[in-house]
């Protein structure tokens, strides 16, 4: 009885399987970058803290900069991610509860999809603030060891 045309019980059975994987592989995600993020950021400004850190040139100045403003996104993306996903699951379990309109079911993807798209977006400004944090202290590093 409930079975769909085509498809037999193992199949029906590694969907919702596979699903909530991929829920708690994007929870993970957001939660990493998020935790990665705030680490970094904290280096960063710890270091400018430090009366004896000496920022370097100008282009070196700029580049610590804009890691700090894209960590400083990063972070802000992806506790915005955690909302939505959290709203996304309110959502998600009315329709499971089986008292929710088609409206509820459209707003629920309509918050999935802004889940993807902040994840997304974290994953970005966390890669730029990273990438400039590596090159600056690559930098740092480089001049102390030649």
């Amino acid at each position: 009885m409930g079975r769909r045309m085509g498809t037999t019980t193992g199949e029906q059975d590694r969907f919702p399987r596979w699903q909530g994987i991929a829920i708690e592989h994007l929870r993970y995600a957001i939660n990493l970058y998020l935790g990665l993020s705030v680490a970094t950021l904290g280096f960063e400004v710890s270091l400018l803290l430090n009366p004896s850190f000496e920022p370097g040139s100008c282009l070196q100045r700029v580049s610590l900069f804009v890691s700090m403003i894209a960590l400083a996104l990063s972070i802000a993306v992806g506790s915005s991610a955690v909302f939505t996903r959290l709203n996304d699951f309110r959502l998600t379990m009315q329709l499971a509860r089986g008292n929710a309109g088609p409206e509820v079911r459209t707003e629920a993807n309509r918050w999935s999809s802004a889940t993807w798209y902040l994840f997304y977006l974290q994953l970005g400004s966390f890669c730029v603030g990273i990438l400039l944090a590596v090159m600056r202290f690559g930098s740092l590093a480089a001049d102390k060891l030649l």
